[in-house]
């Protein structure tokens, strides 16, 4: 028996194992203490709670969260006009 699947199908399958195999590597680098590789995992999984609570945690300066702000959102951060 051969199953088949539609293109939609398909993707949808491939994103859902992306999205998972993301997430287990945050898992996996927030267990191994790389809060680097971490946070870079977090934004590539779209968790942007846990990347800004981490970059809190890690006590990064505010000029690197507006970047960060910005990467994620594609627009100024408003802690641009804080920085100045």
């Amino acid at each position: 028996m051969v199953i088949t699947y539609t293109t939609e199908e398909s993707f949808i399958m491939l994103l859902y194992v992306r999205v998972a195999y993301d997430h287990e590597l945050t898992v996996a680098y927030t267990m191994a203490q790389y809060p680097a590789k971490a946070m870079k995992a977090y934004e590539k999984a779209h968790a942007w709670r846990e990347l800004f609570t981490m970059a809190k945690e890690q006590d990064l300066d505010e000029e690197t969260i507006a970047a960060m702000v910005e990467r994620v959102t594609g627009k100024p951060s408003p802690l641009r006009s804080d920085l100045s």
